[in-house]
């Protein structure tokens, strides 16, 4: 039998036997699923339904609970994806080896982050605890929606440590809110709105707990926090307790507020406790910080309800959404503009006074004064100051630069205050929110030197609209043959393109200079005929992993960066998967520092080149809207331009970390040698700070000019790390490659690698600790003895990961 065919057999005997032990609500691979027609998998129970939904114009994946028909009870737990655009009518949703498949008019969209593909998978089931599970053939977990929480946690799922839950916009609307909860990882659960630190200044309810590291809701309905750390087993530190009913769950909600729900047979749902709870804040939901927006301030009615109204000078963004916040109404100037009239800031602002509000203190200059005038002059002074908070009975001034957030309207049992905004002059008279009462303007002259140059600027904007018109009637000729050319698609600001597979053919001449070969295709150099000279391309060919190049294309939509490489277009025409960089003239590191028959790179170009991949990959945590993680940091990955600047390439292994979360539980990526500890099994939490470690491992081998797994022992030691710790401690003859070579720089560098290495993600640097080591602006502490994983083991002399760069 042929080699082929043989694993085929043993595969489908692996799968039968899966079957067999499946549960009832068994999902086979070839399952499909359609928005209109066979909508939904249900649980054995049928309490639970994977599948469609309605949502707003189109249609949503994700989990309903209670889905009866014209039922209104039906409540959705879980969405798939859920800041995506509405999924239209005609949409189609496959079970099969890539996992979880939506079919799009625009291109398939895999739900299930299950790596490359690798793993056969067996069956899925929606269970009757509202946790949608996929397995593989063996029938371990592959893949589970309780890792992958939106706004909902059910009884028996847990948020570990580090990661969040992200309230919907509304009971209609799944796509992320406004509010967050935080499972810190100092063991505190914390609510807080979006896209915020987490400091006291932002949190709005906190459980005030330490040394946790997990929240989990139990099957009684009650909320406990959980410790592994004592002897391996769960402590349970109880906080709430409920009616014995069938079913409970948890939701962050759209208006702040955390709620447990209990659910009976009929469906009908009660809420069996609530954070914050309202007795604690007289049942004013302006307690709730983030309920009116930036910008704006939240008045409390008599029955507690939330209004938001806009400070002096600002409207709102969205009239029919209020909560969003208010924008200004008037031109912020330049100090420079302001400094250089002769009538000074009279002549731009007036300053508007409203009575009994508060905001937290995160002012940038306090200071006494005797009266609120002088507070209001010392504000209107301050070109820096766009609003300033008097306390009468302190008589104490706040100065707040823009954006105000958290804007609260005071009770007549408060202390009073008195606010006082930098309006303009000019859009005073225009101001859409209503004027809160208590509220007054201070008139300031010189308002005809404003009027003067607003009329000399409307002049010099009719003029230059005139010259405009002309020139581009001129040139409409020379702008049409631009644009059909290819120029256009190469447009330094220009997303990356689509390109036929002819174009490339004839681009790369039929593929003929190839170089570089991977685990995943082959590398062609290319000439796009722009220009006089062209423009050189690099074109990666793939081996029909279809993955990849959608996370490529994935990644790189997100990422625009100086020391990342730029994707310049894609090609995906039957069984070919093609992706087109811009080309790196010198190569790959990995060729500069190992193979490269010209003299090595000069130390203070190795120590440019560290700084280039620091903040490339510096970038990438923390610098896109969501942290992502590179997953296969090596020198062969890091690429080489004419100028010597280093760009990180191949993102086709990225891991995109939810809105706010920290860490991701994800299968092992990334190449032997260079992996972190934290992938030592098969499925676990990671950080980015996996690729931490192979920065570190990286940065070892830059100064070096050496492999880390050493093929022949370097001064009695198998790898660099051990190495460097020896020669810090100057226990080592050895001698650093290059004439040039820094020798203290050189030092504080190793420091910074073995820190790199440290075997507890928690003591690792983040990458901006890193490139503020690398710049010398901050003090590196001397490194602990390398990690374990890194030293030699006493029956082979070699070091488990030497060993698995040979097996890799």
């Amino acid at each position: 039998m042929e080699p082929e065919k043989a694993s085929a057999v043993l595969v489908l005997i692996a799968s039968l036997i899966g079957i067999v032990g499946a549960p009832d609500s068994f999902i086979g691979t070839g399952s499909i699923l359609s928005a209109t027609g066979n909508t939904a998998w249900l649980s054995i129970s049928g309490k639970f339904a994977f599948g469609f939904y309605k949502e707003g114009s189109g249609f949503a994946v994700g989990i309903n609970f209670f889905p009866k028909p014209n039922s209104n009870h039906s409540t959705v737990i879980w969405t798939a994806d859920r800041d995506h655009q509405p999924i239209p009518s005609n949409a189609n949703l496959t079970f099969g080896n890539e996992g979880l498949v939506l079919h799009l008019d625009e291109g398939d969209r895999i739900i299930t982050d299950l790596y490359d593909g690798t793993l056969q998978l067996a069956y899925a089931s929606m269970q009757d605890s509202g946790n949608f599970i996929v397995y593989d053939m063996y029938r371990n977990m592959a893949w589970q929606t309780f890792d992958n929480p939106t706004d909902t946690l059910m009884a028996g799922q847990e948020i570990p440590m580090g990661h969040n839950l992200i309230s919907s916009v509304s009971a209609n609307n799944q796509s992320s809110g406004r509010f967050r909860l935080a499972m810190q990882r100092d063991g505190n659960v914390v609510l807080y709105p979006v896209n915020t630190p987490e400091t006291g200044t932002h949190a709005y309810w906190a459980l005030g707990t330490r040394g946790y590291d997990g929240l989990v809701l139990d099957h009684e309905g009650s909320l406990r926090l959980t410790d592994l750390n004592s002897g391996g087993q769960p402590f349970f530190a109880w906080l709430n307790s409920s009616q014995a009913m069938s079913v409970h769950f948890l939701r962050l909600e759209a208006d702040g507020y955390l709620r447990i729900y209990s659910r009976n047979q009929s469906g009908l749902m009660m809420v069996s406790a609530q954070y914050p709870a309202d007795n604690n804040n007289n049942n004013n939901k302006c307690f709730i910080k983030g309920a009116c927006g930036l910008n704006s301030y939240c008045n409390s009615t008599g029955n507690g309800d939330a209004h938001c109204l806009c400070f002096p000078g600002y409207v709102y963004i969205d009239p029919s959404r209020v909560v969003m916040g208010c924008e200004r109404n008037f031109t912020r100037w330049s100090c420079e503009a302001v400094n250089a009239s002769t009538s000074n800031v009279s002549a731009f602002y007036n300053i508007s006074r409203l009575l009994n509000i508060t905001w937290p203190d995160d002012n940038y200059n306090s200071s006494t004064v005797k009266s609120e005038h002088e507070c209001s002059d010392a504000c209107f002074r301050d070109c820096n100051c766009y609003a300033a908070l008097f306390l009468p009975s302190e008589k104490l001034c706040n100065k707040q630069r823009y954006p105000f957030q958290y804007g609260i309207a005071l009770s007549d049992q408060d202390e009073p205050t008195v606010a006082f905004f930098k309006v303009g002059l000019a859009e005073q008279k225009n101001q859409l929110s209503a004027k809160p009462v208590g509220s007054e303007n201070l008139r300031v002259p010189g308002t005809v030197p404003l009027v003067l140059s607003l009329l000399l600027t409307a002049t010099f904007a009719v003029v230059l609209d005139f010259l405009i018109f002309f020139l581009c009637r001129y040139r409409m000729g020379t702008y049409r043959r631009l644009c059909e050319s290819m120029e256009t698609g190469l447009a330094k600001a220009m997303a990356p393109r689509f390109f036929s597979y002819k174009q490339l053919m004839d681009a790369t001449d039929g593929y003929k200079e190839e170089i570089g070969e991977g685990k995943y295709g082959k590398v062609f150099k290319g000439l796009l005929p722009t220009g006089d000279a062209g423009t050189p391309i690099a074109v990666k060919k793939l081996k029909n992993v279809r993955e990849k190049f959608r996370n490529e294309l994935k990644s790189i939509g997100r990422v625009h960066h100086r020391n990342l490489v730029r994707l310049l277009g894609f090609c995906h025409e039957g069984s070919d998967w093609i992706l087109v960089y811009e080309y790196m003239s010198r190569g790959s590191l990995a060729d500069l520092i190992f193979q490269s028959h010209e003299a090595p790179p000069s130390w203070k170009q190795r120590v440019s080149i560290a700084m280039d991949v620091a903040r490339g990959l510096y970038y990438l945590h923390e610098g896109c809207d969501v942290a992502i993680i590179h997953g296969d940091i090596k020198p062969d990955n890091v690429l080489i331009g004419d100028d010597g600047i280093a760009k990180i390439g191949d993102l086709g292994l990225a891991k995109h970390l939810q809105p706010g979360n920290h860490i991701t539980y994800t299968r092992s990526r990334g190449t032997p040698g260079y992996k972190a500890p934290d992938w030592a099994k098969p499925c676990d939490w990671v950080s980015p700070k996996v690729d931490v470690v192979s920065f570190g491992v990286l940065l070892l081998e830059l100064l070096c000019l050496k492999k880390f797994c050493l093929l022949l022992e370097l001064d009695g030691e198998f790898n660099l790390a051990s190495w460097a710790y020896k020669f810090l401690k100057g226990q080592t003859k050895w001698q650093v490659p290059g004439e040039d070579v820094d020798a203290e720089e050189l030092k504080e560098m190793m420091k910074v690698a073995l820190w790199c290495l440290h075997g507890s993600p928690e003591k690792r640097p983040s990458m901006y600790d890193v490139v503020m080591m690398l710049g010398r602006k901050k003090i590196v502490e001397f490194p602990p003895v390398p990690l374990l994983d890194w030293n030699v083991r006493a029956d082979t002399g070699r070091t488990p990961m030497a060993e698995e760069a040979e097996r890799g």
